[in-house]
C-alpha cells in the first residue's frame, strides 16, 4: 500500500499550543489498493488558521527534505516542538522535532534513524491568491517541495509591496481625516485600536546616506517626481529627520486619536516614512496589529484578514460622497 496518509500534527512553543489537529480521530480508514486517495477538508471561520496549517505542514516537510539529504542552508523552524505522525507506503511514523531536532520512531515506538524516514515524494502547495502564505521556490529539481501558485517572484519581495501599499492607504486616511475608517475596519476584523509601524533598510542600503540615495535613484520617474515636489530646505528637513529618527517605532494609538496631544507628531512620523519607502531609503515596511495585547506582524495574519484590511482600507482611502463601490 502506497498510500500518503497524514494523521496529527502538534505545534508547541515554551508550553503555549500553536496547533493540535488529528486529521484522522475516530476515521476508519479502509483504504483498499494503492490507487485509493486519502482527503482531508479543513473548515473554518476567518482567521481560524487554515491558510497557516498548510504552510506549516509544507515547512515542516520541506525541514525534514533538506535534514535528510544534508542540504545547505536548511532553514530553521519556527516553533519550539513539533509532532507529525503519518503513514506512508504501509508504514507509520511519529516524527518529533524539537528546537531543530529530529527523532523518529515507527508504530512499534521503536527508535529509527532519519534517514530511515520515508517522505513524501512531492509537496504541492497551490493557491490562487497572490498573498498566500506559502513560501515561494523556484522548483528547485532537487527539493520535494514545489510551489504551484500565482506568484511569481518571492514572498519577501510581494509582502513588502503589500505592506508599503498598506502604509500609504493609512496615510491617505489620516490626510483625509478619515481614521475611524482604520478604527471601524480594526474592530471589525477583531484587532485592538492600535498599530506600531517600523521603515527598515537593507544592509546595502544602509552603506549610502540619504542624500546619495536620491543622487543615485534621480533617474527613476517616481523618485524625481517626488524631490521635483520638494524645494532644498523640505530635503534638508527629510534629512535631518533620517539623522535623528534612526530605527524609529511609531505607535499609533487610535482610541481618541484626535484628543493625542502627539497626534501631528506621530502623523509627520508616517508621512515621512511613506516618502522615504518611495525613494528606496527604507526596503521593507513591518506592521504590526494587536489582539489580547500581542503583536501580530500583518504577514502573520490570515489570508482573510489581510484581504478585509487591504480591500477596506484601500476603498476607505480614496472614498469620497455620491462614490460608486465595484468589488
Amino acid at each position: 500500500m502506497n498510500n500518503f496518509v497524514l494523521n496529527k500534527i502538534e505545534i508547541y512553543n515554551y508550553g503555549k499550543c500553536i496547533v493540535n489537529t488529528n486529521f484522522t480521530d475516530g476515521i476508519n480508514l479502509n483504504i483498499n489498493n494503492e490507487n485509493d486517495d486519502f482527503y482531508s477538508l479543513i473548515i473554518g471561520e476567518n482567521a481560524s488558521g487554515k491558510s497557516y496549517l498548510l504552510f506549516l505542514i509544507a515547512d515542516i516537510f520541506s525541514f525534514l527534505d533538506k535534514k535528510i539529504n544534508r542540504k545547505p542552508r536548511i532553514n530553521e523552524l519556527k516553533y519550539e516542538k513539533y509532532n507529525i505522525c503519518y503513514s506512508i507506503k504501509g508504514k507509520y511514523y511519529d516524527v518529533a522535532i524539537q528546537k531543530n531536532q529530529v527523532s523518529v520512531v515507527d508504530e512499534q515506538k521503536e527508535n529509527l534513524q532519519i534517514n530511515e524516514l520515508v517522505l513524501p515524494t512531492r509537496i504541492i502547495a497551490s493557491s490562487y491568491l497572490f498573498n498566500d502564505k506559502f513560501k515561494f521556490s523556484l522548483n528547485e529539481n532537487d527539493s520535494i517541495y514545489k510551489y504551484c501558485g500565482v506568484k511569481q517572484t518571492s514572498n519577501a519581495m510581494f509582502l513588502s509591496h503589500d505592506s508599503k501599499k498598506l502604509l500609504k492607504n493609512i496615510v491617505k486616511l489620516n490626510r483625509k481625516e478619515k481614521i475611524e475608517v482604520l478604527t471601524k475596519t480594526l474592530s471589525n476584523v477583531g484587532y485592538e485600536n492600535k498599530i506600531t509601524i517600523q521603515g527598515i533598510r537593507s544592509n546595502k542600503s544602509k552603506m549610502l546616506s540619504l542624500h546619495e540615495l536620491i543622487d543615485q535613484r534621480k533617474n527613476r520617474t517616481l523618485v524625481n517626481n517626488i524631490i521635483e515636489k520638494m524645494d532644498m530646505e523640505e530635503q534638508h528637513l527629510l534629512e535631518d529627520y533620517v539623522n535623528e529618527n534612526q530605527g524609529l517605532k511609531v505607535d499609533l494609538e487610535l482610541k481618541n486619536f484626535d484628543e493625542n496631544h502627539n497626534k501631528d507628531v506621530l502623523l509627520n512620523h508616517i508621512r515621512n516614512m511613506d516618502i522615504l519607502t518611495d525613494i528606496g531609503y527604507y526596503n521593507r515596511i513591518d506592521i504590526s496589529f494587536y489582539k489580547d495585547d500581542e503583536a501580530i506582524d500583518f504577514h502573520q495574519l490570515s489570508s482573510g484578514e489581510k484581504q478585509l484590511l487591504s480591500t477596506f482600507l484601500s476603498i476607505g482611502s480614496e472614498l469620497e460622497d455620491n462614490s460608486l463601490i465595484l468589488i
